[in-house]
């Protein structure tokens, strides 16, 4: 596999940096980082889609539902950060 330039220099320069060994443990972080990313998004769409389904069978809102609903994804994106 090969890289664009620009994601290979980027590699390269952490090699060089003495933070990895070579290159395929870059690529190995990076990997494994998209997949921590990729669960983290998941547990977080499960929980959003729970909670859709709990308030459409909620019946009608009382108080604020749309301060709720945005602090409930300020909660959510702090996950993610």
């Amino acid at each position: 596999m090969s890289l664009p330039d620009e994601l290979d220099r980027f590699v390269m320069a952490k090699v060089e940096e003495g933070n990895y060994a070579d290159a395929n443990e870059v690529v190995l972080t990076a990997l494994r980082n998209l997949e921590r990313e990729e669960r983290e998004f998941e547990v977080a769409q499960s929980a959003l889609r729970a909670d859709i389904q709990e308030g459409l069978e909620s019946g009608l809102a009382e108080g604020d539902p749309l301060g709720m609903a945005q602090q409930h994804l300020r909660n959510l994106t702090s996950l993610t950060l």
